[in-house]
């Protein structure tokens, strides 16, 4: 295997040297800020585990949140690196089995730890655990550690890398804290957005100005922080939010978020003008069958009015077929609904940007959640029963910001800076709908 001529940024190199540097230690982290080359560093690491032990057989794990994901994502950038530097390797796709000289490199899903259990090796590189359940990530770096137990040829120790960008107290934080317990020796190595010079000033200046403190260290720093304290909302200010009403024109679009519940319906209606959303007003409907006629009552044709239901709808929507094309309201259905995590933060930083704006008067249940909802003792957003609960009615606001940001090119801005919490997940299985003419097929007979 020849060298390769690629600059690394001291990050990268420290982690793809720690595991020979530090062979006491049996786990490697790399807590990195959004932007700052994880990717690369694990690509460089699967060069460094090739050529040091190319003609000596040998094998290992390679796992991220999916196999489909893994292939997009490190392995696209892998295999430029092989062809580019015309590194020969064997890639069997259908078996998800690279193969660099000697070495093999067995492609895994994080999702399942069971998975694991299949294999005896002598390394994993697992990315992004951050994105699994608390309870999940601990099971799978559990599973892990039995199974990667095989020396190396010449007598190198076994070990573990874990590269992820921070997203508060998570899985691997609770992994952190559980080895600190235990006295197990541990490399955790942090990398900045700013440490990657690829990056513009400009770029990394503005990523600083659209985030808190807080999410300044774990989306940008690589640090540990607690994201989930305090109201869920915490930018959302009455006095800067909360406007005079408006007219809307007849050829304006409303688009509302609806939010399902035993007993009664929550939802928010918004409309788009000089790239700002404003909330122009909440409902609550006891009857499901009633939502198509109020609806039309409060914004009369020709105006068009767009509904967007969460993705546990579909089959209650589609009973109302009829009626909602009665009264000539398009249908928008999610196929799954996005993390609670993302769309609360998307709505936080509309209005930190002063892109977000309520109605006064017409908002007042939603302009009350939005200022009460907490974070519950386990760092997540509450959940209430009944109509009052502040849950219900939030959940419906979220859905439709979260759909106009992820479709609009002029909230692209906001969309990206959403990206660390989705990792490197590009978001399109979360985006994409369904309209009238597929959901209510199956209705028509």
């Amino acid at each position: 295997m020849s060298d390769t001529d690629l600059r690394l940024w001291k990050h990268q190199a420290q982690f793809v040297e720690s595991p020979w540097r530090f062979p006491e230690a049996f786990y490697h982290f790399l807590i990195g800020g959004y932007g700052c080359g994880k990717s690369f560093s694990i690509v460089m690491l699967i060069l460094k585990i090739a050529k040091t032990y190319w003609a000596q057989p040998c094998s290992g794990i390679l796992a991220s949140s999916t196999i489909s994901l893994l292939k997009k994502t490190v392995m696209q950038d892998l295999l430029k690196v092989l062809e580019s530097s015309k590194i020969p390797y064997k890639y069997n796709q259908s078996d998800n089995i690279l193969q660099l000289g000697a070495v093999k490199f067995y492609m895994i899903g994080t999702d399942d730890p069971g998975r694991v259990y299949g294999y005896s090796v002598s390394f994993a590189i697992a990315d992004e655990l951050d994105e699994l359940p608390i309870d999940k990530c601990q099971e799978f770096v559990r599973a892990i550690t039995e199974r990667v137990r095989v020396t190396f040829p010449r007598g190198q120790k076994p070990f573990v890398c874990m590269p992820t960008t921070a997203q508060g107290l998570k899985g691997i934080f609770a992994v952190v804290e559980g080895f600190k317990d235990a006295n197990i020796p541990y490399i955790l190595i942090k990398g900045r957005t700013k440490d990657n010079l690829a990056n513009s000033p400009s770029y990394i200046e503005n990523l600083y100005r659209q985030y808190t403190k807080v999410e300044q260290e774990a989306f940008l720093e690589g640090e540990f922080r607690n994201l989930n304290e305090g109201r869920v909302y915490g930018e959302y200010d009455d006095v800067k939010h909360d406007v005079d009403p408006f007219a809307l024109k007849e050829d304006e679009t409303v688009y509302v978020g609806v939010d399902f519940n035993s007993g009664y319906t929550k939802a928010v209606a918004l409309a788009k003008r000089q790239k700002k959303l404003y909330v122009v007003k909440d409902f609550s409907f006891k009857s499901i069958g009633d939502i198509p006629r109020i609806l039309r009552q409060h914004f009369p044709k020709p105006m068009q009015i767009i509904l967007i239901p969460d993705a546990s709808g579909k089959e209650i929507m589609a009973g109302y077929a009829r009626e909602i094309r009665l009264h000539n309201i398009q249908l928008k259905m999610a196929y799954v609904n996005p993390s609670i995590t993302e769309r609360i933060f998307i709505v936080n930083k509309l209005f930190r940007n002063g892109r977000a704006f309520l109605f006064k008067r017409d908002a007042k249940d939603y302009s009350l959640a939005l200022k009460v909802r907490q974070f519950d003792e386990a760092g997540r957003p509450s959940k209430g029963r009944g109509p009052k609960a502040p849950d219900h009615v939030c959940d419906a606001g979220d859905g439709a910001f979260y759909r106009l940001v992820g479709f609009d090119a002029d909230f692209k801005d906001i969309w990206d800076i959403a990206q660390p919490l989705r990792g490197n997940k590009t978001g399109e299985a979360s985006l994409r709908i369904r309209d009238e003419s597929e959901i209510f097929t199956a209705s028509e007979d």
